[in-house]
């Protein structure tokens, strides 16, 4: 699937990582919010990773979405600390998508060269998903409003917020903000994952712009989460597939009864079913990546798809790479409690899996063909 140019950035960006990643400063960083890895992200940035997706004509190098996947998916085999999700995956393609000439050239210059971080607001209340009528509101060029769990929201210089227009009748829209404003006040917030940089922005009145235009706030919106979920799906397969390759070395190392624990039915099989999780997710995941590569129509249910089993691939390999450890498993040291935690973390930043088999149901039920189950893989083959 993938080019020899998309290996190649591959084995660099495993490098990076391997000369760069503390491990130690996740650590670190979980006992305190709001942070990230300042100096991987001047690395990151350094290799190109911040401008993948954006336009040559914007500073960015110009390239598919298969090579930000690549990426994405190195990233998530070391739970590394960048804000390329919020910044890069949702800000940076919302404002190629629809920003105007003007935002475009004010914006995403400074996104690509990493001394802007950007995100996306969307979550108000206790589900995580898309509320229908969003209480943020837009009023004469300026925000009022609280946004929770905002991804990359403690450290994060500029917001596309999910808001409602001046008209109560009309749809909702998305609004671009600089956060750097005193009528926007930010509290990073505890988390199962505070190396995320999740925070709660309240807005009093925040000098704000539409994004290009008014309205179509709710689909713009659902297409820029389902945008964000396919490289987002290959994060969670990187640190899926990190937890099984450690399962599996322990398993081999570790002892029992005079021969490696691996040797046991009971190990054999818990190994087998994370590796079945971790290539059914693959699978979709290739699926989703191939679609949005080419603009297909069947982007939005193949986003979808991904998103759900990259969610159940990821917590599932992650629990049980802890259960084969033991109680070595559950030490502070062991560092498998990371991937845990950014598997928790990662299965509710686009929304919940409930909120993702939501959508699933609805792009079936609007298929003239959803009565054969066979005919989207045969019609993609």
């Amino acid at each position: 699937m993938f080019s020899q140019e998309q290996d190649l950035i591959r084995e660099q960006a495993r490098k990076l990582l391997g000369e760069h990643h503390r491990p130690e400063k996740v650590l670190e960083h979980l006992e305190h919010p709001g942070h990230f890895d300042r100096s991987l992200w001047k690395h990151a940035v350094d290799m190109g990773w911040t401008a993948i997706t954006i336009g040559e004509e914007y500073g960015g190098l110009g390239l598919g979405s298969l090579d930000i996947c690549v990426i994405a998916e190195e990233i998530g085999r070391c739970a590394a600390m960048l804000p390329l999700a919020p910044s890069i995956y949702l800000a940076a393609e919302a404002l190629m998508l629809w920003g105007n000439e003007a935002q475009r050239r004010r914006y995403l210059p400074s996104l690509a060269d990493g001394t802007r971080i950007g995100t996306f607001a969307f979550c108000e209340g206790q589900e995580a998903g898309l509320s229908q009528t969003p209480q943020t509101r837009y009023e004469e060029e300026c925000l009022y409003g609280v946004k929770l769990a905002v991804l990359g929201g403690a450290y994060a210089d500029l917001a596309i917020v999910y808001c409602a227009g001046d008209d109560a009748l009309a749809e909702p829209g998305l609004a671009l903000v600089d956060l750097n404003q005193e009528s926007v006040d930010r509290e990073a917030v505890e988390s199962i994952d505070n190396s995320r940089g999740t925070a709660r922005i309240v807005f009093n009145g925040a000098r704000a712009e539409w994004l290009g235009s008014s309205g179509a706030g709710r689909a713009r919106a659902q297409a820029l989460l389902e945008r964000a979920a396919i490289p987002l799906a290959f994060e969670q397969i990187g640190g899926a597939d990190h937890c099984l390759s450690r399962a599996r070395d322990y398993a081999l190392e570790r002892h029992a009864f005079g021969q490696p624990i691996g040797a046991f039915q009971a190990i054999k099989h818990r190994l087998a079913d994370m590796y079945t999780h971790i290539e059914l997710a693959r699978g979709a995941a290739y699926e989703a990546a191939l679609t949005w590569s080419i603009g297909s129509d069947d982007e939005a249910l193949a986003a979808a798809s991904a998103r759900l089993g990259a969610i159940k691939a990821y917590d599932f390999a992650a629990r049980e790479s802890i259960h084969i450890h033991g109680a070595l498993g559950v030490t502070w040291e062991s560092g498998l409690h990371i991937h845990y935690r950014r598997a928790r973390a990662l299965a509710l930043e686009l929304g919940s899996a409930p909120f993702w088999q939501d959508r699933l149901v609805r792009y079936l039920e609007t298929r003239s063909d959803a009565t054969d189950p066979h005919h989207l893989v045969q019609e993609r083959v």
